[in-house]
């Protein structure tokens, strides 16, 4: 019985790796086809415009990385790192208190989920890019709950 626990384990978690590749690899081409479409439409403007689009394209880069550095209402990568920490710190006391192994579960998933939040928005950058990158990353989160639940259930039966 154990054995076929263990198994099944592996089992989906090779399942929920291939699907985030597979997912990672359509938002990876998702992006790079809005990035030349977003390109295209730039130089197009400018030539209707009667404008040199190298010049036009340098000044948007130029304004991408100057509003780049205005994100002061955005925590520093130190503060991010800090609250990861203290969050895995958190982690690995919960899981040697004597509670009830749902407790436990239920409180790592909740952690898991906020430090998986953190990585992301900060690390990623989804807190800054266009919207469409953060709904690529959002189609993900049923799937990981799917995988999770199904974990969850084969744990406690």
């Amino acid at each position: 019985m154990e054995n076929e626990v263990v198994v099944n384990l592996e089992l989906w978690s090779l399942i929920a790796a291939g699907l985030m590749l597979i997912i990672a690899a359509i938002g990876a081409g998702l992006s790079g086809a809005f990035s030349l479409l977003s390109r295209q439409l730039v130089v197009s403007q400018a030539q209707e415009e009667g404008l040199d689009p190298r010049e036009v394209l340098a000044q948007r880069k130029a304004d991408e990385k100057a509003a780049a550095g205005e994100h002061s209402g955005q925590p520093s990568s130190v503060l991010v790192f800090g609250l990861l920490t203290f969050l895995t710190l958190l982690e690995i006391g919960i899981a040697t208190v004597p509670l009830l192994p749902s407790v436990i579960i239920a409180a790592l998933l909740a952690m898991m989920a906020l430090k998986a939040f953190l990585v992301a928005a900060y690390y990623m950058h989804l807190a800054k890019d266009p919207r469409y990158l953060t709904y690529v990353f959002i189609i993900v989160i049923p799937f990981v709950a799917l995988i999770l639940a199904a974990l969850l259930i084969e744990y406690v039966t």
